[in-house]
């Protein structure tokens, strides 16, 4: 294994996600630990291990062409600008016709009834009104 440190500068993938969670998990634990037993070099440890697994990048692997990805063999190395460059295709579906409702005879039957109310309410009003006229008209 040769150590090129220049190789560390390349942005690389070279992370797996089962490591990015591990990764995650005890650097968070480092950080909070840290905080309560005030030791900075488990607050260092735990912040770099956090980056290293959010990025999916660690740079001593880089040096040493190393890769944890899981679809990837150990001497070959994704890069993340070929990553991100990939074109994908997405065929979009024709929308789909929503069906036109026609109202059914219960609908009608019941605009139908609603209508009716409303008139026989005004002959009552009306007949209501003419014999108060017709009672005031008198006295």
């Amino acid at each position: 294994m040769n150590f090129d440190y220049m190789k560390m500068l390349k942005p690389v993938l070279n992370v797996g996600e089962r490591e990015q969670r591990i990764r995650l998990l005890t650097g968070t634990v480092l950080v909070f630990i840290s905080i309560f037993t005030a030791y900075i070099i488990l607050l260092l440890v735990g912040l770099i291990l956090i980056a290293t697994g959010y990025f999916g990048r660690c740079p001593a692997y880089a040096a040493i062409n190393h890769s944890t990805l899981d679809n990837d063999n150990s001497d070959s190395v994704k890069p993340v600008a070929a990553a991100s460059t990939e074109k994908v295709e997405v065929k979009a579906k024709p929308a789909a016709k929503k069906p036109v409702k026609k109202p059914s005879t219960a609908s009608k039957a019941k605009t139908a009834t609603k209508k009716t109310a409303t008139a026989s309410k005004a002959k009552t009003t009306a007949k209501k009104a003419t014999t108060k006229a017709k009672s005031a008209a008198k006295k």
